[in-house]
């Protein structure tokens, strides 16, 4: 009896599970001290099941085929190619109506390829030079207010201080499972 209640519940808690492994953070307060993710010099990369609902201009999406290749929006290109893309799609602010409105607004989903067995190697460079655009846009960003780079300014914050370069430049990288479509329109 108490076997078959607990089969019977089985489902439930897979559910719950997977859907607590989806769940994303809201954003803190303005008022909250920096977090970890603020304070490090590495983007961070969330995983979920689809891409967040935003406007079509602000997701750059970059797929990987299921032989192992990479397309940044729908077209085919080399690893390196990827940086270069991200770049240009977060600086945009606004003037290319195919790219994000704003560095704010933002967002990289990574595709992986239906069958993911043999493409771990290319994921990875994908996410690899997605999280180095970012580095490279935050270090501009730095130099510009006199900083080293983006580590020097990183290590100079004050504890519980801003990371005011990530606020106005947001890592929104989003690799989505193998079964998301890659994009979803608000």
């Amino acid at each position: 009896m108490l076997l078959a209640r607990c089969c019977s519940a089985l489902p439930l808690l897979l559910a719950l599970f997977v859907a607590a492994c989806f769940q994303t953070q809201e954003a803190p307060e303005a008022e909250e001290s920096a977090s970890t993710e603020e304070r490090s010099a590495t983007a961070e990369v969330t995983y979920r099941a689809a891409a967040p609902e935003v406007a079509e201009r602000n997701l750059l999406r970059v797929a990987l085929t299921p032989d192992c290749r990479v397309r940044v929006e729908g077209t085919q290109a080399s690893i390196a190619e990827v940086r270069t893309a991200v770049k240009q799609h977060v600086l945009n602010e606004g003037y290319d109506p195919r790219r994000a409105e704003s560095a704010s607004a933002a967002v990289v989903a990574i595709a992986p390829a239906p069958s993911e067995a043999g493409c771990a190697q290319a994921r990875s460079d994908a996410v690899g030079e997605v999280q180095a655009a970012y580095r490279e846009i935050w270090d501009q960003e730095v130099r510009k207010r006199g900083f080293v780079g983006y580590e020097d300014y990183v290590e100079q914050l004050a504890s519980g201080a801003p990371n005011e370069v990530r606020r106005a430049i947001p890592d929104q990288i989003y690799v989505l499972s193998a079964s998301a479509d890659g994009g979803a329109k608000k």
